[in-house]
């Protein structure tokens, strides 16, 4: 079998490739899919139903607390009265006129406040000799109430039949501490509210959980204050599995043998626990109904893919085809086979890119045959240029030696400062140290002042670290610009000043070069950075810049050098000089001797 498929796809096209391995990738990711999603349903749908069950038990306890709070708030509110101090701060005789007409206004005060609340039977008072201060509650005890404040911020009873009700409706008593209003921390006596637990068990009955689940409240005392559903368990039975897990937050528990999904939520209010049991075997039975759902849902999902691959697959391969096709015409000499393909899709690219490849080949081809032309006549040029300075040299060497022996100092100097430049020109390194460009500079100065005058220009150099003078330049970079700042800036002006500065930042060299001549428009100067920027030369032709470059030296010239030598980086900008004139400022990178090419790293 293994053989056969082996054959198979060595054999058969790349369509049919295609559509096999697609479909095989297909039906095998969804084999995975499945098999992850019958367990992760389990999974979601379990963290769902827990999510949901939780969010109802939060919300029950929430309108559970709310009666709570409302008595808390209705107590809050009957302590102050005037009439509650009195009644506690008075011997009490049930037999006196006095105290029963203390307690019948006490009484009516009460009633002021607890008549708009129907679940709250009774409220009254309880003095420090635990009399109750109610002429219908004479000689009877008051119910015995907890306060454990790690459980519970409430003072509350257990479930307990209320005498003075004739249904003997069961209640919950509340209990608040009453202080003086004057004293502040003497104690008078308590405050007990007592509450129908038929509000409670409405709120159970309003409740409803999914799959037929129960519902049960206990209190801290892990006793059943009431409970809804219609599920076949004794209060008994659950207490006793919950034992197990009531200190756990959610769990299974057994209850008859039967396995129960247990969720619990408890109030800080009260210290109360509403749980919630959800029987296994109907969760289960909902999670294999949405399996079965799935597994449908993928085999669908795996015919339609098989079905949709075909038309997908050949149309990726019907472009592939037209390549294939328009290869082999190229292999053939035909450069104009170019593909057309309209598809508004990831393959016009690659379309695209293989027709702009073409046009690519086609103009280099054309662009070497004129770069061997533009080759053969630089070289021409090369010649002759080549030519003049060697004569021109010898020549300055022979006035050199007759100024020495007639004993002409000026025409010496010139001429020896001219020879350094011409020697310079005729040399093959391509860096020289900063030290060696600055000679450079001055000698061309010299040269200059002796032509136009000592008072033509005012030079200046500014080094700000003796050490930038040992690293390396490109040849004739700071000459050059000192030229232009002269001659198309100081001598139309008639004369003037020019600054060079040194400066080292970091692990790069900053010249600054200023002039006071005539200056630019704020429009050329920008004009002439976006030109150095771009970097922009025609490179062949009659006018390519291998010619130019030997008929002159500019700033074109040296931002090129820089930028072809190191990076887009570096270079050369213009700017205004606040003085007057021009600021040009050049950019290189600090190198050494040793590491002429790379970037020097300095601590």
């Amino acid at each position: 079998m293994k053989h056969l498929l082996r054959k198979y796809f060595h054999v058969t096209s790349l369509r049919r490739k295609m559509i096999l391995s697609f479909s095989l990738l297909i039906i095998s990711a969804l084999a995975v899919l499945q098999s992850a999603n019958t367990y992760q349903t389990y999974i979601i749908l379990e963290q769902n139903l827990t999510d949901s069950v939780h969010e109802s038990l939060r919300l029950g306890l929430s309108n559970i607390d709310y009666f709570f709070e409302d008595i808390n708030n209705l107590a809050s509110g009957i302590l102050p009265e005037a009439e509650v101090q009195t009644a506690l701060s008075e011997k009490v005789d049930y037999s006196s006129l006095e105290t029963k007409s203390t307690l019948r206004a006490l009484e009516r005060t009460i009633k002021k406040y607890s008549a708009t609340r129907p679940y709250v039977p009774k409220v009254y008072l309880v003095n420090l000799d635990n009399q109750i201060l109610d002429n219908s509650l004479q000689g009877m005890a008051a119910p015995e109430i907890n306060c454990d404040p790690q459980t519970s911020s409430l003072c509350l009873s257990d479930v307990h039949y209320a005498p003075y009700i004739s249904q003997h409706t069961p209640v919950i008593s509340f209990e608040k501490n009453i202080y003086s209003l004057y004293t502040g921390n003497q104690k008078l006596g308590r405050l007990i509210v007592d509450m129908d637990t038929r509000v409670i068990n409405q709120v159970l009955y309003d409740f409803s959980l999914p799959m037929s689940g129960e519902t049960f409240l206990i209190n801290n005392k892990k006793t059943v204050l009431c409970r809804s559903g219609k599920y076949p368990l004794s209060n008994e039975a659950f207490v006793n599995a919950l034992n197990f897990s009531i200190s756990k937050k959610d769990g299974s528990i057994k209850i008859n043998n039967e396995k129960f999904l247990c969720l619990t939520e408890t109030s800080p209010l009260t210290g109360w626990t509403l749980c919630a049991l959800i029987p296994y075997n109907l969760f289960a039975r909902s999670i294999g109904i949405q399996m079965n759902l799935t597994l449908i849902l993928f085999v669908i999902c795996i015919l339609a893919a098989i079905i949709i691959s075909r038309p997908i697959i050949n149309s990726m391969y019907k472009p592939i085809g037209m390549l294939i096709t328009s290869m082999k015409e190229v292999e053939k000499g035909n450069l104009n086979s170019f593909v057309s393909y309209h598809n508004q899709d990831e393959l016009l690219s690659l379309v695209e890119g293989y027709n702009s490849m073409l046009t690519q080949i086609r103009n280099l081809i054309e662009q070497v045959k004129n770069k061997e032309r533009s080759k053969r006549q630089a070289e021409l040029y090369a010649l002759q240029a080549q030519i003049n300075p060697h004569f021109l040299y010898n020549t300055l060497n022979s006035i050199r030696y007759l100024a020495k022996l007639h004993n002409t100092p000026d025409i010496r100097d010139i001429t020896v400062s001219l020879i350094h430049l011409s020697s310079a020109s005729l040399a093959s390194d391509e860096f020289i140290t900063i030290s060696q460009e600055l000679e450079l500079a001055n000698d061309y100065l010299h040269i200059q002042k002796v032509r136009y005058g000592e008072d033509v220009v005012d030079y200046e150099c500014q080094i700000t670290s003796p050490d930038i003078i040992n690293y390396l330049i490109p040849r004739f970079s700071i000459q050059p610009l000192i030229e232009n700042a002269l001659f198309h800036g100081i001598l139309p002006k008639g004369s003037g000043k020019i600054h060079t500065m040194l400066t080292r930042m970091s692990n790069d060299i900053i010249i600054d070069i200023y002039d006071n001549g005539i200056g630019m428009s704020p429009e050329k100067i920008e004009e002439l950075n976006c030109l150095l920027e771009a970097d922009q030369y025609q490179e062949y032709g009659n006018n390519s810049f291998e010619v130019r470059k030997l008929k002159n030296i500019g700033i074109e010239n040296i931002n090129h050098r820089v930028k072809i030598n190191f990076s887009a980086e570096y270079g050369i900008l213009l700017k205004a000089n606040p003085a007057g004139g021009i600021h040009v400022r050049l950019k290189i990178p600090a190198i050494r001797e040793d590491k002429r090419y790379e970037k020097s790293i300095h601590s």
